[in-house]
């Protein structure tokens, strides 16, 4: 992914894009990326954490992985952050965890995907994200008309394989001129 992006922004004369080499978590350590499959048509937008690495019987690339608070302070300069989006395939919370310096500095707008079947199998509630960005002083948006609860975060069964999008803006953040909703 990290060789395709490059190529991309160079065919398209693309010089504000810099790629870095890493995926973005909660902690530091390092991941095993399932491979990107060259051998016909693919959804690279689909590539995950490889969970099934067993002593070389399965492939994949080992990335190393950096909280966003840690990584990009040095790329950014004085730069403001006004909108950051996260679609990694169920590990958003963890990604969220390693932002709360980012969220409480720049209060970004959010726009992540919300899975929870998925998410309770990588080993939290979705639920959590909702807190956690509360917890800044969020409010929600989403993008399809989903069940909501009394407090309104959607209460979805976790059986049910759906997804959707949500959009957190906080009132105070740079894109305040924004509607959103509590």
């Amino acid at each position: 992914m990290y060789q395709l992006i490059h190529a991309n922004a160079a065919l398209n004369r693309c010089d504000n894009i810099v790629p870095i080499h890493a995926a973005a978590g909660n902690s530091h350590g390092s991941v095993t990326m399932y491979p990107v499959s060259k051998a016909g048509e693919d959804n690279f937008g689909r590539l995950a954490i490889n969970t099934h690495v067993l002593a070389g019987q399965d492939d994949g690339e080992e990335v190393a992985v950096y909280p966003l608070d840690t990584l990009l302070p040095g790329y950014l300069g004085d730069r403001q952050i006004s909108f950051v989006k996260i679609d990694v395939q169920s590990y958003e919370f963890f990604v969220l965890l390693g932002m709360t310096s980012l969220l409480e500095k720049h209060r970004p707008i959010i726009f992540v995907e919300i899975a929870p079947y998925w998410m309770q199998r990588a080993g939290y509630d979705y639920t959590e994200i909702y807190g956690l960005l509360r917890a800044y002083g969020y409010q929600f948006m989403h993008s399809d008309e989903i069940a909501m609860g009394s407090d309104n975060v959607p209460d979805i069964p976790v059986d049910m394989k759906i997804e959707w999008d949500l959009l957190a803006i906080h009132p105070e953040g740079p894109n305040r001129g924004c509607k959103s909703a509590t």
